[in-house]
Formats: C-alpha cells, structure tokens, sequence
C-alpha cells in the first residue's frame, strides 16, 4: 500500500511539473529555434546486413528477460540459441523508472554491444507505468550533458534525455571498461522501442565524447529522439546507423514532427515482415525469443530510406 501510495505521488507531481514548464520549453523551441536553418542532411550510405540486423534484435529482445540472473549467466533461452559465446559484463536496472541495460563482449563479432530495453509490457504494471511517463514527457531541451564539455546542437525529447541521465555514469564507465579489456573491438548499439530512444542518447554521447570515433547502432521500432539539428548532427557524427522499422508501427511515428519539430536519425530500413510493434526481423520481446526462422526474412524484404531532407511523413 505504502509503494502504491508513494507511486502515485510521483506521478501525480510528474504530470504537475510538465503542465507547468512544458509551455516555457514549448515556447523556447518554437520562438527561438523554428526557424534555425541546420544545413543539408548528409544521406548515410552504411549498407545493411540483414545477419548483423537479426543478431542484434536478438540481443535487444534478451534486454526484456525480467530475471536479471539468467542475462549475467548467460543462460536465458535466447542466450543459448542464437548468441552463444556472448560474455556479459553487466546488467543495470534503474530503480526510479525501471530502466533497464546490459553490456559485454561478443567475440565472434569481435565487438563490445550496449544493450537497452524498452518499455516493459501490462505484465509489470508498475514498471510500465513508470516507462511510459518517460515516453510522454515529449517538450524539448538542450542535451546539455551528452558529449562531456562539446556542445551538441539541437534539442532532444526531455523524457529520454531524463531517463538516459539516470544511466549515463554507469554506461560510461562500462564502456571503457570494456574498451580497456577489448581495445580492438567495435562498439555496436541497439534497442527496441523506448531502448532505442537510449540507445541514440548512449551513442552520440560516446562518440562526442571519443570513447570511440565510429560506432555502430542499429535499432528498432524507435521513436523520434531529438529535432532537425540534432537528427542532422547525429547522422554526421555515427554515419554507421540504421533504424530498422515497420511501415505501419505507430511507436516509430511520434513524436508527430509537425507540433515539435522532432526528426528520425540514421538509415531507414522497412521490416515488412509483420505489423507488431512487439515483433521485429522475427524476433518477439514479448518471449524473448525467435518467432519465426530468420531465413524467412530475406534482406530484399527492407528498403533504405532517402535523405531526411525530403518530404517524407514515414522518413521525418
């Protein structure tokens, strides 16, 4: 009763503070940086690799196993099917708003893979809850603390930017630890849903920061994370970035770019091979586990999309 009582404080003062300071952001980012001209989008020619794509939607649907024990053994059912030889460093829960992230070594890739969950489903109410007030809190800020002392322009949404500062110690330090015991190997980044929002959030502020020059992300399903500045700053700085999603997924469509002005980062590809949220490249984060067999999803099934300067309501 007590946890009830203090949760539903939280967020009742949640939705008290963004009634009252979402109009001062709102006018902010509308009077100020409307009209701010960020130059051409550079189009990213990183090619798709639609193996790479599905190893990484499996361990983006390992980020959704709720016993944190079987992700640290490396035991879970999708662990011993298709990621064998993975070597977790880390598993991270934030006990504010259930935020979720794992981290380690994968050898036969020979590269370091930063992991974020999305949000958690009506199995664990209280965590979904608590997740999606970071999803709706859209009003926009400066990323002030990414990228150490580089400023990165643009405005980013608050929610994600919030909730990836209740993590952004940890990964840090993480990272270089796993580039400390693996200095050879590429840095690769994904998530699902909400983890993908974090998931632009850790990427950019390890590259800014150099921690590594030119890192990978691919996600999916993810929503848009920043405005036209940031989309456009981000695709310069991590051109190695794909964002993987199906036509129909309204996750992918918000927040809307008309009101706010938000943009989608990276390489488009289209997964057409189903129309579920919850399922992308065969691979359900419901059950964390395949669905179907990944031959039945050819490469040709994925289309890239074009420059996010053109009118496009799919690609802005």
């Amino acid at each position: 009763m007590a946890e009830s009582t203090q949760f539903l404080r939280l967020l009742l003062t949640f939705v008290v503070v963004v009634e009252l300071l979402e109009p001062i952001h709102l006018a902010e980012a509308g009077l100020f940086d409307r009209f701010k001209k960020c130059g051409k989008n550079k189009k990213s020619d990183y090619e798709y690799d639609g193996t790479l794509a599905r190893k990484m939607m499996a361990y983006s649907a390992t980020a959704y196993v709720k016993e944190h024990d079987l992700v640290r053994t490396w035991t879970c059912s999708l662990c011993r099917q298709d990621l064998t030889g993975f070597e977790p460093l880390t598993v991270k829960e934030d006990e504010l708003f259930r935020l979720s992230y794992y981290a380690g070594y994968d050898p036969a890739l020979n590269a370091n893979v930063l992991v974020f969950r999305g949000s958690r489903d009506k199995t664990d109410r209280v965590s979904q809850v608590l997740n999606w007030i970071v999803n709706l809190a859209a009003f926009r800020v400066r990323p002030k603390d990414l990228g150490g002392k580089k400023k990165i322009p643009g405005y980013v949404h608050y929610g994600f930017y919030r909730a990836f500062k209740r993590l952004q110690t940890d990964v840090l330090t993480n990272i270089e630890t796993l580039k400390a015991a693996h200095p050879d190997a590429e840095l690769y980044v994904t998530g699902h849903s909400l983890g993908g929002a974090l998931a632009v959030m850790a990427t950019i502020d390890i590259r800014v920061r150099g921690i590594y020059t030119n890192p990978i992300m691919i996600n999916f399903g993810t929503p848009r994370v920043g405005n036209g500045c940031f989309a456009q700053y981000f695709s310069k700085k991590v051109p190695r970035s794909i964002r993987v999603a199906h036509p129909g997924d309204k996750f992918t469509k918000v927040p809307p770019p008309s009101k706010l002005g938000y943009r989608h980062v990276g390489r488009t590809v289209w997964d057409k091979s189903t129309d579920s949220h919850n399922i992308y490249l065969g691979y359900s984060k419901i059950t964390c586990r395949r669905r179907r067999s990944s031959e039945s999803l050819p490469d040709t099934n994925s289309e890239p999309n074009i420059s996010l300067a053109q009118d496009s309501p799919d690609q802005r």
